[in-house]
């Protein structure tokens, strides 16, 4: 069984460890030994460091030496009982992973002149008398062999580093000595060394806080029952925690609760992270934990450590505690209104998932609905002072004339949170007519796919162009007036194209902005004031929005059919007609159920045409978002 834990540098001096064959030779550079010593120098002047918070350096993994080894050892050297406890008590270990580091520590207690361990390298003769003698070694014995050579290097820096802090010395050896820790992962005598070490550095996959407490659940130690319960217990842990590390690998489940920002490469880490700051333990000292990157698992260790000592507690209190944040997402995604108001409150950044879990303790079910759809409403609606008539009145890009992007952009996607929930409470609200009738009471729901829509960058978009001021290219408005004309039957306008294109002579000829006006103007009518407010705005994703730009209506609508069943929108240069790419690859689309909806003219009961966005078509979209949103106007 692995055995993990802190182990100060003090304690691992008069230790002997051996470096495999397997490994590379020492291969650190002089600005990585700075870092280091740079870490600790802060760490050790932190004001409010308490006395026995530790500094954590990364996980040494190491195994015990053949034990006939040691028994011949013992046979060869020992003289006397005292010599045989101490080949016991000092017995060699293999360094699996963490020889750097460790390598490192030697050389600035070297430097320190302290007291150190011993280091054996097992194809590199001579490397460990040279560790010895770094001081003395002269530039020949230097670049004689790759492993002085780095060495050198890094004892010459850090001799340099130390010499400049003199001040400190005293007060950063006391700190290396005590409060700096390896994280000590001992991995069982039957596993492979060589497989380890495979995984860690050739896999390039790192020992995670996920594994080092992993090993603290299954360890025997902290048990106290017979053995049989705990073969059992220790069966159900492995199984439940494969469990949910399998349900938070599926991004439709994870992406609901989590952004696409998390590197690390179990997703079970986010259940610990949220113990850990929740101090969901009670740790009395969690002053002693720090704040580095293995935070959560010295958090877990102290928890062992602190409880274990009385009645076994842990392990059993401490998995119900992991259990019970993974049963609070697997319920919030299984019911289509906390999955969706959840989802919303996460992704617009109105609430973390800390403060869920906390209101989630306090309140029934329909009490957190009314909690979240509360915030919702606070946070989107009543800090902005949106009613339902600012709403309709606001010019989302009214910035448009002062020639920045950014501004303008800025103002589109102050009603992105709008359009977002919009798309959010139409599903909510038609799966409550659904579920209310009793033919449609189905065991699963309709939902807003979070994973696809965190998955692309999204923009808000003019359903209605608002003018022609984009088309900066002559190509681009070549290819916008010759595809409208497919779409179009008015024959003035039809001639104002083809004398466009005849190029016989600049008399009478109208220019694109004239062009364009009239053909966005066909139908009935939506100011300039108008075009800029909401009924005229829905989402879209930025490569979509990219491919048409201020395309008309039906052309708008005919890339986002394509893009709906999975094909990128080509034109056919002979014809200019919008035609979908089916022999290229296909791609994994998704289009909000309300901007479809527009396209497809949901909201308005009797289109007057399917070739533009009239008014008619615009007060139909608004009168719904306001149905919709009802609840946050009140």
């Amino acid at each position: 069984m692995s055995e993990i834990k802190l182990i100060r540098i003090k304690e691992i001096l008069n230790m002997n460890f051996f470096i495999p064959d397997y490994q590379r030779g020492y291969r650190w550079e002089p600005q990585q030994a700075l870092d280091l010593l740079n870490d600790i120098e802060e760490f050790s002047n932190k004001a409010d460091r308490g006395d026995e918070e530790i500094y954590c350096i990364q996980p040494l993994v190491v195994k015990k030496r053949d034990e006939e080894e040691l028994f011949n050892k013992i046979h060869d050297e020992a003289k006397s009982l005292s010599e045989v406890e101490n080949l016991l008590k000092n017995r060699s270990w293999d360094v699996v992973d963490g020889q750097q580091r460790l390598t490192t520590i030697f050389i600035i207690l070297s430097i320190l002149n302290s007291k150190s361990f011993s280091i054996e390298y097992q194809t590199r003769d001579g490397s460990s008398d040279a560790l010895k003698k770094l001081n003395s070694m002269s530039d020949e014995e230097k670049k004689s062999n790759i492993d002085y050579y780095h060495m050198k290097n890094v004892y010459d820096k850090a001799s340099e580093w130390l010499g400049n802090h003199s001040g400190i010395s005293d007060k950063f050896r006391d700190v290396l000595m005590n409060n700096v820790c390896f994280i000590w992962y001992e991995i069982p005598e039957t596993d492979d060394a060589i497989t380890v070490f495979t995984r860690l550095n050739i896999g390039k996959i790192p020992l995670t806080d996920a594994e080092l407490i992993k090993a603290l659940f299954l360890n025997n130690s902290h048990y106290k029952c017979s053995n049989n319960y705990l073969e059992n217990k220790r069966s159900e842990i492995a199984m439940q925690w494969d469990e949910i590390e399998f349900s938070l690998q599926n991004d439709e489940f994870w992406l609901f609760i989590h952004g696409k920002e998390y590197s690390k490469p179990t997703r079970i880490d986010f259940i610990f992270d949220l113990i850990c700051g929740k101090n969901a333990f009670g740790i009395g000292r969690k002053d002693k934990i720090g704040n580095d990157e293995h935070k959560t698992f010295r958090y877990f260790l102290e928890a062992f450590d602190e409880y274990s000592k009385a009645d076994g507690w842990v392990c059993e209190t401490a998995w119900k505690e992991v259990r019970k944040y993974y049963q609070i997402f697997n319920e919030w995604y299984h019911d289509y209104r906390l999955y969706h108001y959840v989802g919303f409150v996460i992704d617009q950044n109105i609430l973390r998932i800390d403060n869920l879990t906390k209101e989630w303790d306090k309140h029934n079910k329909e009490e957190f609905v009314d909690y979240l759809r509360s915030k919702i409403k606070e946070k989107v609606f009543t800090e902005k002072g949106w009613t339902k008539e600012t709403l309709k009145e606001y010019r989302f890009d009214e910035d448009k004339k002062q020639n920045d992007s950014s501004n303008k952009n800025k103002n589109k996607r102050e009603c992105l949170s709008i359009l977002l929930l919009h798309n959010v409470e139409t599903i909510i609200q038609q799966n409550l007519e659904r579920i209310e009738k009793a033919e449609y009471k189905l065991p699963d729901f309709t939902k807003f796919p979070f994973h696809l829509f965190k998955s692309e960058k999204w923009d808000v978009e003019h359903i209605r162009p608002a003018s022609g001021d984009d088309f900066s290219h002559e190509t681009d408005k070549n290819l916008f007036l010759k595809l409208s004309i497919n779409y179009i039957d008015d024959k003035e306008t039809i001639d104002w194209i083809d004398n466009y294109f005849s190029r016989n002579g600049e008399k009478g000829r109208k220019s694109f902005s004239d062009i364009f006006e009239r053909i966005v103007n066909l139908n009935d009518t939506l100011t300039d004031s108008e075009k800029n407010r909401i009924w005229n705005f829905t989402l879209l994703d930025a490569s979509t929005n990219r491919e048409y730009q201020n395309a008309i209506f039906p052309i708008k609508r005919a890339f986002i059919a394509n893009k709906e069943n999975g094909y990128k929108t080509t034109y056919k240069e002979e014809t200019y007609e919008i035609v979908p790419d089916k022999e290229g690859k296909r791609e994994i689309a998704f289009i909000p159920p309300c901007t479809k909806n527009v396209f497809v003219k949901f909201y308005t009961s009797v289109p007057e045409t399917l070739t533009s966005w009239t008014k008619k078509d615009a007060e139909a979209y608004y009168a719904d978002i306001l149905d919709k949103l009802d609840f946050y106007f009140m």
